[in-house]
């Protein structure tokens, strides 16, 4: 009995080339190319719901969460008149608004920043109760807010609200 060895044809592992995205102009990129990760996240979000539930006629909660919150951030930076908040938050809430306004004004820092909102969190604790953080990017500074909003008279209203 004899013994041969088959010789097999040595595999060779190539590797993947390595691909390096091309270096684009500045002003080449469109525009949701050149912001953040955060805000480019939030542009791509999906639409909210417009309604709360099928049960009630209110909007959603994340949308009410986050037009106010960029509402009174809006205030206190001054591009807003104070007014404007008594619909929709509670009492205890816009005095918060009325002394932050005020120590903004005595500072002279009013500036008319736009405010992007780049994301949201909602959790709903009751049906009627609902609790969520909000981050703000207003002209270079990113913020989070954390609002409660609790349903009056038929819409959503700020009951807390505290913006860091």
């Amino acid at each position: 009995m004899s013994t041969q060895t088959i010789s097999r044809p040595r595999q060779t592992v190539t590797q993947p080339a390595i691909r390096r995205r091309p270096k684009l102009e500045p002003h080449s990129l469109q525009r949701h190319e050149r912001l953040p990760s955060i805000a480019r996240r939030a542009a791509v979000r999906k639409p909210l719901k417009k309604k709360c539930c099928s049960q009630c006629d209110m909007v959603h909660p994340e949308r009410a969460a986050i037009s106010i919150t960029k509402a009174v951030q809006e205030t206190i930076n001054g591009a807003r008149p104070l007014p404007q908040l008594t619909r929709w938050v509670s009492a205890e809430v816009l005095n918060a608004v009325t002394r932050r306004v005020a120590i903004t004004q005595r500072a002279n820092a009013t500036s008319q920043r736009t405010v992007v909102i780049t994301n949201s969190r909602i959790c709903r604790i009751k049906h009627d109760i609902v609790e969520g953080a909000v981050m703000i990017s207003d002209g270079g500074r990113l913020r989070a807010a954390v609002i409660r909003l609790e349903a009056f008279r038929g819409r959503w209203r700020a009951t807390y609200l505290q913006t860091m």
